[in-house]
């Protein structure tokens, strides 16, 4: 049985990201790319990216069981849909161990040392939304971005 799925304060295991500033993980099933079951969440990532610039890093890690060929795949959906972002292939096992039984699709947005700062699943709105009292990604990424240190401070 798979470890809980991952909470805020979790550290996320073998994604590749910076640290240089606030990350932004879309966990997906590489086959949704066939159809359209992602492209609002895409359409909100792309928002995001065109409200934020710079200011995050992105990361779509693609739960597959044909590993490249599907990584390819999702490449090209992330282009069609002009989303700026690395692409990563977890084997279904894979997804298991490092995220627990986390649902498919779900957004995770890491604070430093690649912790989780918050889990944003189900359907998002233009802003990042998810129901109508959270708040928005948009929000948690401006504000971690804000606190972030900078090479200058030291810290």
């Amino acid at each position: 049985m798979p470890p809980a799925a991952l909470a805020a304060g979790d550290a996320i295991t073998g994604v590749g990201v910076s640290g240089s500033r606030p990350a932004l993980v879309w966990v997906i099933d590489a086959e949704a790319c066939l159809g359209c079951d992602l492209t609002e969440p895409a359409r909100s990532l792309r928002a995001l990216q065109r409200q934020l610039g710079d200011t995050f890093e992105t990361v779509v890690v693609a739960v597959s069981e044909l590993g490249v060929q599907d990584g390819n795949m999702v490449g090209r959906f992330l282009k069609a849909q002009r989303i700026s972002a690395r692409v990563e292939v977890r084997h279904p096992g894979e997804h298991a161990r490092d995220f627990g039984a986390a649902p498919i699709p779900a957004f995770y947005l890491l604070g430093r040392e690649g912790r989780v700062h918050a889990v944003l699943s189900g359907p998002l709105d233009d802003n990042g939304r998810v129901g109508r009292d959270s708040l928005t990604a948009r929000e948690l990424i401006a504000r971690l971005a804000r606190n972030w240190p900078t090479e200058e401070s030291g810290s």
